[in-house]
């Protein structure tokens, strides 16, 4: 498929944004400079209950830039009390709106808009849409400081299970709270590695880094939840790519998918080099 020039049925790009800041403009600013590089393209964005102008930035980029549609939710902090359940629910009204656009697009890139994408991989993502020689539902992005979102994460090897759950369950003993920093380091920071951008493509069960970019139809009729089997609260996007891979979905980390990792989720012990005895094996 070539982008430029024949790509008809083109790219919805999805995202969800609450209170921007400084960020918020960057990320708008990328949005667009990929928007030139592709033949069709449309933008959606969900936000809700802002307070620090980020509803005036949305207002005037839509105003100035076509196919761009902002969707409001707001009360969701009031209905959605935890985070997570507020972001997946925003998802899935972002999710419904690319399923109604005629014609449909071919790829859904989903992306945060509060840090990680003020400078969007343009020329690997251009590659990843050109991809047609490998099997692929999602592609997840990488970062130079180390992979750092050790939530949407799930490898049986690298991350198999929820990271925080370790954290939490050692902090349970009363004696063990002076360890808080040895263990978040021990579950999250030891395990952020520094992925070579020239590293194959890693196959995985879930991943995200701020960006997905996923063929639309791995994503028809699916929904954004935040329960494991257990009714445990999980990351939102575990749950999604657990229905893409029971349709036989395959997803993938592109390390050239180079996107920035917030300071604030780094720790002591990010960005170690990438283990060479991490396998694709049970992935």
């Amino acid at each position: 498929m070539s982008v430029q020039g024949d790509q008809s049925s083109g790219v919805a790009i999805m995202g969800v944004v609450r209170n921007g800041g400084q960020a918020l403009r960057a990320t708008l600013a990328s949005v667009e400079a990929l928007r030139g590089r592709l033949s069709e393209s449309h933008v959606i964005i969900v936000t809700n209950d802002n307070d620090d102008g980020t509803d005036e930035v949305l207002d005037a980029y839509a105003e100035r830039a076509p196919l761009v549609q902002i969707l409001r939710i707001d009360g969701a902090n009031k209905t959605h009390r935890h985070r997570v359940d507020r972001i997946a629910h925003a998802r899935n009204t972002a999710l419904d709106a690319v399923f109604d656009l005629v014609p449909r697009p071919a790829f859904t890139l989903v992306i945060d808009m509060d840090g990680p994408n003020e400078t969007l991989p343009i020329k690997a993502l251009l590659d990843c849409l050109n991809e047609s020689d490998r099997d692929w539902a999602g592609l997840f992005a990488n970062q130079a400081d180390g992979y750092y979102d050790l939530y949407a994460l799930r490898h049986p090897e690298w991350c198999p299970d929820d990271c925080w759950k370790h954290v939490r369950a050692n902090m349970l003993n009363p004696r063990r709270l002076f360890d808080w920093w040895h263990f978040k380091k021990k579950f999250v920071y030891d395990r952020q590695y520094a992925i070579p951008t020239g590293h194959d493509w890693i196959e995985v069960h879930s991943a995200f880094g701020g960006l997905g970019l996923y063929r639309t139809a791995s994503l028809e009729n699916l929904r954004y939840g935040t329960r494991d089997a257990d009714g445990r609260r999980i990351c939102e996007h575990v749950d999604l790519h657990r229905q893409i891979r029971e349709k036989g979905g395959r997803l993938f980390i592109a390390p050239s998918l180079l996107n920035a990792a917030p300071l604030e989720h780094l720790g002591p012990g990010s960005g170690r080099p990438f283990p060479p005895d991490i396998t694709q094996k049970g992935a």
